[in-house]
């Protein structure tokens, strides 16, 4: 990986809530520091939350603003780079360190996108309860003018950059960036990289819906990919995954003795990130109040056995169609905004769409029918209208006249959302295919 980009400053601005308001800062201080990442693609440091930008033909792209009082300085920095307009932004989340810019933006002719969730929780007074801070509506001219409900692909230049909602994760309106010819994650505030991960209880975030961002993401990353994460230096796979297990590892122990009966107080004093926190817990988030904050998310995210009851029914019928290689019923336990995410293939889109890829990729053959189909779900989680489902596959099949199976192994991400008559449907499912054999064409 690029030693430069390994090195990048650290800034952790967002920890200023924590000491002072953002009005005293001294932003005549402030610097910006561009670190190129690949051809036209570079990650901006230092104005709030890091900031990507691309620049194609049709102009510059944004990926996030930073602050209100840095956005003179983000633009001179992009200047520097190229003559060329910023006709796009992209909001990764709706906190003021990552929109602050929209509102200039705006009125010099960029078109901001965001997740539907975020326009709603910047068009509102809200209140960041861990900071203890108030925070005002963002004014007409910054909110986003262009939204979406799950996800969006935007071709800029010769860039593929596929925007990802991530549910209950930082908040409830994360998503993550990716860069795909250029190898590329923008992970934004899913990923504090050297801190414990901030929470916002108040905007729907749940430590839950982080970790299956980074569950997703490794199913979209390999060891060449260069990750931004959206406060703190650039990472790799290995940082990736490091910081992966240390999440899994705490959000077992804090579940383990909350269900033991153990209070608030008793978890914090039982130190569940002890080994953890030379490493994470230097910040303005200390680890007392980060495993606090673990604990309320916990409280908020109960899980109801009507729930899990509508969830076991929901796999039931997923798995009584996949073993009839029924890709219409498989298609009917998909929400209208369904996608699927092989690693290194485009989004599948809606219903209509989902149906056709199983069609070309799993019932078409002429005679199929499944000798093997075994899901190992060893994890799930359900976060308000969210469910997370993670765990193993084992599957294979005969195709026509072939007499050797086609088998696949691997992992799963499923992403469940509860619709209003109760039940569940899938949002999204991505996998990681450990290996696989057996005939090259199964039609």
């Amino acid at each position: 990986m690029n030693t430069m980009y390994r090195r990048m400053i650290c800034t952790y601005l967002i920890g200023a809530w924590a000491v002072t308001s953002v009005q005293a800062q001294d932003w005549s201080k402030v610097t910006i520091r561009t670190v190129p990442l690949a051809d036209n693609l570079y990650v901006l440091v230092g104005g709030g939350g890091n900031v990507a930008l691309l620049v194609g033909e049709e102009g510059a792209l944004l990926v996030d603003t930073g602050y209100e009082q840095t956005i003179e300085k983000i633009t001179a920095a992009v200047k520097a780079v190229t003559d060329k307009p910023i006709r796009l932004v992209v909001n990764t989340h709706w906190h003021f360190d990552h929109v602050g810019g929209n509102e200039a933006l705006a009125k010099s002719g960029s078109v901001i996108i965001a997740h539907e969730n975020a326009r709603k929780l910047m068009s509102e007074d809200r209140h960041v309860a861990v900071i203890d801070t108030d925070v005002p509506a963002s004014p007409a001219g910054a909110l986003p003018v262009v939204t979406f409900a799950d996800s969006m692909t935007l071709h800029w230049g010769n860039e593929e950059v596929r925007i990802i909602h991530v549910p209950a994760a930082h908040t409830d309106n994360d998503c993550i960036v990716h860069f795909t010819k250029s190898n590329v994650l923008h992970m934004t505030d899913t990923w504090f990289n050297g801190m414990f991960p901030f929470i916002d209880l108040n905007a729907g975030g749940s430590l839950d819906g982080v970790v299956h961002a980074f569950d997703l993401a490794l199913t979209l990353v390999d060891d060449k990919t260069k990750i931004i994460p959206g406060h703190g230096p650039g990472a790799d796979l290995a940082d990736l995954r490091e910081y992966h297990g240390m999440l899994v590892t705490v959000r077992d122990r804090v579940r383990a003795m909350k269900v033991e009966g153990k209070t608030r107080d008793e978890i914090i004093a039982a130190k569940p990130t002890k080994e953890y926190d030379p490493k994470w817990g230097k910040s303005w988030l200390d680890p007392d109040t980060w495993v606090g904050l673990v604990y309320d998310a916990m409280n908020r995210s109960a899980t109801s056995s009507n729930d899990l009851e509508a969830i076991k029914r929901f796999r039931a019928a997923h798995d009584r169609a996949a073993l009839a290689l029924d890709a219409h019923a498989m298609a009917a336990l998909w929400s209208e905004d369904g996608i699927i995410l092989p690693p290194g293939s485009p989004p599948v889109v809606g219903k209509e769409a989902v149906e056709r890829f199983l069609n070309d990729n799993y019932s078409s053959a002429e005679g199929a029918r499944y000798i093997r189909n075994k899901h190992d779900y060893i994890d799930t989680r359900i976060v308000g209208e969210w469910a997370f489902e993670s765990g193993a596959f084992d599957a294979a099949w005969m195709a026509g006249d072939s007499d050797e199976p086609f088998t696949m192994r691997g992992n799963m991400l499923r992403v469940l959302r509860r619709q209003p008559d109760g039940t569940w449907r899938c949002a999204r499912a991505a996998w990681n295919i450990h290996d696989q054999s057996g005939p090259t064409d199964t039609d």
